[in-house]
Order: C-alpha cells, then structure tokens, then sequence
C-alpha cells in the first residue's frame, strides 16, 4: 500500500530528529505514536490533516514549522502561539515567515500534497525543544477538552415576578410565560402557585377555554384558592359558557347552561366572589342565587349592569327590597364563604365599632391563618395574649403586615427589614383586594407616599430599588387590569407612577421597562393636560440617559405618543432630530420599512423633506427594488384594527393602506355588533392593548390566536410595527412548511 502524503511529510521532517524522537513505522501507511511522545498532540494532528506545529532540528537551532490547511486558519494559530511561546521561547523568522500556496520548494511541495496550503515558519535555540513540546501539549489539550458545563444562575423571583406583572400591565404575552416558565423551571414557586400565574396570564390574554380545560382545575376549586386566580377562572366559565347566550339576550339558555356547565364545577367557588371584581362576577353570584333561590348581598343588588338586574327580577325569590344584611350576617356570610378578606374588612370595622362577640373573634382569629393582618392583630391581642404575657411581649410577638397599597409604600419608605419582607409578601399575594373600592382618601395617600419615593429615590440601594421596582411593577399590572383604565379621577396616581419608574429604570434596556413607560405616558396624557411638559421631557429623558440602537423603536413611539397627544411640538421635534442624528451614522443598520416609517413621522410633525433627507436620505431606487415590504408580501386580504381612539385608528388604516390591497377597518364599538362581526373573518386581528372593550374581545374568543396580535403602546407607528412584525413571522411559517 502506498505511503499517505501526510506520511510523507511526517517521514521528511523526520529525518532532522534525534533517533529518540523519531517514530516507528508499523506499517506501510502506520505510526506508532506514543501518548507519551513529546509531540504526540501535533503529529496525530499532522496526521488527521489538522493544523500541526512540528521542528526540522538543526545543530544549534530549531526551525519550527506550523502547518494549515486553509491560509485563513492560520491566523489563529499565530496568536495561539503568540500566547503560550514566540517570544518567550522562540522567535519569529524575518524573511518568508508565511508560505501560502508556495511552490518550488521542497517542504511547501510535500506539504501542498499533504493538503497543507499554508506554513508559518517560526525559531527557536535548541536547547528550548522540550519546553516548547510540553507548551504546544498543553495548549493542545486546552483546546480540546470538551467546554466546561455553562453555570446558570437561577434567575430571583422578585425580578420575574417583576417581568411576569409588567408583560401583563402591557400585553406582552411572550414575556409573560417567558417568567412563568422560567419560575416554574427553576420551582421558585410551588407548583398550585405556578398554575394561578398561568391562570392569571391565559385570563389576561383571553384564552378561556385553556382555563376551563386545565386537567387540575377542578383539583384546585376544591382547595383554598388566591382571589386572582378565583376571579380568572370564574371569568374563563363566564366567557365559555354563558357570553354567547347574554349577547343573544337569552335568559333561558344561560340559566340551563349555568347550571349543567358551571355550577357542578363551580358551586363551592362562586360564593366566594364580590360583585365589586366586575360584571362577570357579579352575574355569576346572581345566576347562584338563582340557583340557590337564596338573597343576594346588597354589593350585587347595587351593580349597573342590565343583565344582573334581569337575573334578579324575573322570578327571583327575593325581594327588591330586602333589608341590608348586619355587619356579623355579612361577617358570618363572608366566614362561611372562606374570603377571609371580607371577613377582615368587615371584622374590622366592628372592633372599632363596639365590642366583639367571641364568634366574632373566633373567626377573625381563624381568618388570621389565611391572610396576616398586623392590624388585626394588634385589635385581638388582648383577648388572645395569656394570663402570663405582658402587652409587651404580645406586641413584640405581632409581625408588622401589609394590606393595601399605601401600607406597601409606607413599609418601603420605612426601610426596615420587618417591614419590608412584609411588603415583599403583599406585592407577591394573589390575594389582593381590588383597586375598585380605593377611596378618595387613599389615593391622596398613595400619590403623596409616591412622591417622597421619587424625592427620596437617591438614597435608595441596589436591594431596596429592585423591591420597589417589583411592587411598582405589580401595582401598575392592577392599574392596567381595571376595565375603566384609564379612570380620570386616578390621573395623578398614573403621573406619579411615571415619574417614580422612569428614575428607577433610567438607563434600563429591557424593553418591558419601556413600554411599561409609555403606557404610564399615556395614561397620564388622557386626563391630565397639565401634565404635557413634564411627560414630554421625562420621555425625552429616558431616551437621552441611553442612546443605543435597542432604544430606537421607544424613540419613534415617543414621538409620535407627543405629537398624537400632546402640544409640545419642540420637545417631539429635537427628539426626532437627534434620534435621526444617532441613526444617520449607521444608516445600513436601519431596515427599509423602518427609514420609510421614520419619514413619515417627520413630515407628520412638519419637517420639509430637505431637512428629513439630510437625516435619513430616501432609499435608492435599486435598494427599493430588492427590499421587499412584509405587509404587502403577505397578500392579506382583511386586516381589524381594534382601538376605541377613532381618530389615531384612522390614521393607522390610513398609513397601513398604503402598503396593503388588503380592506383596513376599525373596530371601536364597545358593545359587539356589525363591526366586530366583520373582524371575525379578518387576517389579523390588531388589539391596542388597555384600549379593548371587554364585551368585544369576548365576542373574538374564537378566533385562532395566530390571528391575533397585541399592540401594547397606543401609537400609530406601533400599530404598524406589530403588523409589520405579524407578516413576517407569517411568511417564515409559510416557508419552513
């Protein structure tokens, strides 16, 4: 068998080596290499065709040669050997260091038949051999160990229970189970607890029948269940099964499906709901009473809704005007419900009250067990401290507690550990009570406990930030969970919330962050005019504390939010002329649609084309032949805008027909008629997000959630954006089947 041309070489460097350093043949086209040769490493890589290092020994020097088979490999083996050897031991030769497809000599011919194309030739004394072997083994053997398993740190449940609520406050569904896997992958929460986040979420985004489906349901109404997660699936059975019916004013076929599809699932649950957690909650607990043919508390007697009103006055059993329940009927209904909230509330107001029976405290006690109260506990003390305890070492025994959102504030301003951890347990509850019934007189409260946050935020640490991060994240997540959000008499706490996460988060990347910003903005803008100036300027601000590329599109949805809502046109122009100045230095960066979109939003706010081009210059017409726009690439035929602002929707269709065939419309009914009828048979679905009726997106239940596509932040520019990114992740499905 001949020899290989890789023996050949081998055999021809050979010849220069000491009689202990050379190989014995073991065949024809075999060597024997021992593992512990000094070369082993480079001659078995010489062999296999691998980039090798290997001597040619003279008397008083080495002359050194590093073989690869491609020249652009060798590279990296010169810096390797940079690293570990040259100049420490060796040195690099004057003249032709680097042989690259070299002919006429005789070691670059035997190497080219080799396969190698490349020799860098490199010297050492001949003395320095075997330490040079022992440094090319080691490097080797570094480079061919298997990588080391990557540690991964397990991410804090505060800062996914931050991302979990602010994906929720916005509509970022991806994000949102992105933080429920990732709490669920590392068991930071118990597995019933994982299962109420997801509830939550699926609730959130409208996916019932994911709700009513879940093989452990009815396992978890059997045990004690978290408010939230009560309210998510009893919404969930609503939207199933009874929605259809009360849109078609069908009182017979909603009583006959309550009672074969929900009540036999959710008897023991209903009764624990309040009518104050919205119309779904209040029609279910007058569908029980019904079914139960028993009163109903005054709380449901008292809800707006046309539909409760039929359930209670066509063959109810009781009466209109049956008397209001004592504050013990209402404790002891609350306590024979398990909502121990309710029993608190109202257990509370009768200690102020006068004193307490020992039922009465019996069961305020018991509610102590489920939901701490540090203020409840402090009323019970006496009668439960012994014989043998002081008031004092009662006192001491009562761990501080956090029931509402302004005692969350005051825990964290305080700054001690006791309260804190207090704080950390409300924010992370399920068992919230909700913001519906916030007085006048809380609000004042919370608002001012914003602001010395926002003064004080200096002083803040790293620890106490990422707190106040998280419970901001998950406050603002109830704001944006009422149906009426954004509420005119609410407007200060939106802008006090602005201006507390903007400072917090300054500088943050984290697109979440951004958008939970811009909702704040937003909010703010609704009702409170005055507010322009300094909404304008913290906007601006957060995109001057970071001029990167991951903050440009919170730029464009900025501008337009000023322009689209406010009137401060100075401070939306230089945030456009900088922003462009940032992006006119990497122009090749900027997508096609997005320089068009750009554009567009420059002349909107009444810049010439003169001073746009000399920013973004319009694309060449070549460049515009080969950049294909996705929308219209998609070939869509209907697209159902959903926004109840008629005249920024407008807008939106205006500039989406521009670059579609496809029917535009717009979806702004609150209650579900013609045009939600039509979105039924639309492409997509776009939903700007916290701008939704309730009653039309349950009417939409049924479509296929790959036609839906949340837009978070209400501006034209991202209603367009998310459309954008729709088609595309559309026409990638369409080309992998």
């Amino acid at each position: 068998m001949p020899k290989s041309p890789q023996m050949k070489l081998l055999e021809h460097l050979q010849t220069s080596w000491p009689a202990a350093l050379r190989l014995r043949a073991s065949g024809d086209d075999a060597v024997e290499v021992p593992p512990t040769h000094p070369l082993a490493g480079e001659v078995n890589a010489l062999l296999r065709g691998a980039t090798a290092s290997l001597p040619a020994i003279s008397a008083n020097s080495i002359r050194w040669n590093t073989f690869a088979a491609d020249p652009a490999a060798l590279p990296a083996a010169v810096e390797q050997l940079r690293a570990w050897i040259i100049p420490s031991f060796a040195w690099e030769v004057e003249q032709d260091a680097y042989l690259v497809d070299r002919a006429g000599e005789a070691l670059a011919d035997i190497a080219a038949a080799a396969g190698f194309r490349a020799i860098y030739r490199w010297q050492s004394g001949d003395r320095e051999l075997a330490r040079i072997s022992a440094k090319l083994a080691a490097a080797r053997h570094l480079d061919e160990r298997p990588p080391p398993a990557p540690f991964v740190r397990a991410p804090s449940l505060m800062d996914l229970r931050r991302q979990y609520a602010s994906a929720l406050a916005v509509g970022d569904q991806k994000s949102a189970d992105a933080a429920v896997a990732a709490i669920s992958e590392h068991q930071l929460e118990s597995p019933a607890n994982v299962a109420f986040l997801r509830y939550r979420l699926w609730d959130r985004f409208l996916e019932a029948l994911r709700i009513t489906q879940d093989v452990d349901l009815d396992r978890f109404v059997r045990q004690e269940m978290p408010q939230r997660a009560r309210l998510a699936v009893a919404r969930a059975f609503h939207a199933i099964y009874l929605a259809e019916f009360e849109a078609r004013g069908d009182l017979a076929g909603s009583l006959a499906a309550y009672e074969q599809q929900i009540r036999p699932r959710l008897a023991g649950l209903i009764p624990l709901l309040r009518a104050s957690e919205g119309v779904e909650a209040a029609r279910l607990l007058a569908y029980e009473a019904r079914a139960r043919d028993s009163t109903v508390s005054a709380d449901v007697r008292a809800v707006d809704d046309e539909w409760t009103k039929r359930l209670l006055s066509v063959d109810a059993s009781a009466p209109a005007s049956a008397e209001a329940l004592s504050d013990e009927d209402q404790l002891l209904e609350a306590a024979g419900r398990r909502d121990w909230t309710e029993v608190q509330r109202v257990g509370l107001r009768m200690l102020h009250a006068e004193p307490a029976s020992e039922l009465v405290r019996t069961l305020l006690l018991r509610s102590l067990l489920a939901i701490p109260n540090g203020e409840l506990e402090n009323q019970l003390a006496p009668a439960a401290a012994s014989a043998t305890t002081s008031p004092t070492q009662t006192r001491q025994r009562a761990k501080p507690t956090v029931q509402s959102w302004a005692q969350w504030l005051a825990a964290i301003h305080a700054n001690d550990p006791q309260q804190s951890a207090a704080a950390d347990s409300f924010a992370r509850s399920e068992n919230r009570s909700s913001l519906n019934d916030l007085s006048a007189a809380e609000l004042d409260v919370i608002v001012d406990q914003l602001d010395d946050l926002y003064t004080a935020e200096g002083d803040a640490d790293a620890l106490s930030r990422g707190r106040i991060v998280a419970g901001l994240a998950e406050l603002i997540s109830d704001l944006a969970h009422q149906p009426e959000f954004p509420r005119r008499e609410w407007a200060s706490l939106y802008l006090g919330l602005l201006r507390l996460w903007s400072v917090l988060n300054a500088g943050s990347l984290d697109p979440l962050d951004a958008s939970v910003l811009l909702t704040l903005a937003d909010a703010s803008l609704t009702h409170k005019v005055a507010a322009e100036k300094e909404v304008a300027e913290l906007l601006a601000q957060w995109w001057r504390t970071r001029r990167v590329w991951a903050q440009v599109p919170f730029a464009l949805d900025a501008i337009e939010l000023l322009t689209e809502r406010t009137t401060a046109q100075g401070t939306a122009e230089a945030l456009w002329l900088d922003a462009g100045d940032f992006l006119r230095r990497d122009l090749e960066r900027v997508a096609p649609t997005d320089r068009a979109l750009w554009r567009r939003v420059g002349r909107g706010i009444g810049f010439d084309d003169q001073t746009i081009d000399a920013y973004l210059p319009p694309l060449p017409a070549v460049a515009k032949r080969e950049s294909e726009d996705p929308i219209s690439a998609a070939q869509l035929t209907r697209i159902a805008i959903v926004w109840r602002r008629q005249d920024l929707a407008n807008n939106a269709v205006r500039r989406i027909a521009k670059r579609t065939n496809a029917e535009v419309f717009v979806v702004y009914e609150e209650h579900p008629r013609g045009q939600t009828t039509h979105a039924l048979g639309a492409d997509v679905i776009l939903f700007v997000w916290g701008n939704v009726s309730h009653a039309v997106f349950h009417e939409l239940e049924n479509v296929p959630r790959a036609r839906f596509a949340y837009v978070p932040v209400p501006t034209v520019a991202n209603v367009e954006r998310t459309l954008e990114r729709w088609a595309i992740s559309q026409l990638k499905s369409t080309q992998a089947s």
